[in-house]
């Protein structure tokens, strides 16, 4: 059988010695803080950005996806009543798929929530040619003026990127338009 060692002296003394953290209060009661069941929104639910805008804007944005669908569904049947015998190797640019084999067109909304923006990415070829067949598609002017009175584009190119900007909520028509051309 095994022998217990005898602890230091100095282990004895730091143990024994009393605590140098003194209490302010003397009295043998404590105060407690109460506590509450609240608990901040952030701890057990995630706000995304539709909780952020205000009633309006939140119908607003609703009514602008809901006649994107009906737009791409009109162009659809659009597509398919003009029998085109362009195919997707035919025309001067290419349109990539991302790996999960989904078109990369994305939405975003920025400035709070007053603009929204549909960008095509994974693109190749002539993107000026991809611009002017966009705004047949979708039967965009080839300028807009903005409230200050300056000239946009409503579909543009970014050059740095090589992505293609559609100012307004466009996805479903121009993922529909991609898809009837077979990329």
């Amino acid at each position: 059988m095994s022998r217990i060692p005898v602890p230091s002296p100095s282990l004895l003394r730091t143990f024994l010695r009393p605590s140098t953290i003194s209490s302010p209060c003397t009295s043998t009661t404590h105060q407690t803080r109460p506590t509450s069941s609240f608990m901040p929104r952030h701890k057990y639910a995630k706000v995304n950005r539709l909780d952020k805008l205000h009633r309006t804007q939140k119908a607003a944005l609703k009514q602008e996806k809901e006649s994107s669908h009906t737009r791409a569904a009109l162009l659809a049947q659009e597509m398919l009543t003009t029998t085109s015998t362009t195919t997707a190797s035919e025309l001067p640019f290419h349109i990539g798929r991302t790996k999960t084999k989904n078109l990369a067109v994305y939405e975003t909304v920025k400035a709070g929530g007053s603009k929204h923006i549909t960008q095509i990415r994974r693109l190749s070829g002539d993107l000026e040619a991809l611009q002017g067949m966009l705004r047949g598609v979708l039967k965009l002017p080839e300028w807009v003026v903005d409230g200050k009175g300056r000239k946009k584009e409503p579909v543009a190119i970014n050059p740095l990127t090589g992505h293609v900007i559609v100012r307004g909520w466009r996805g479903p028509e121009v993922k529909k338009w991609a898809e009837t051309l077979g990329f």
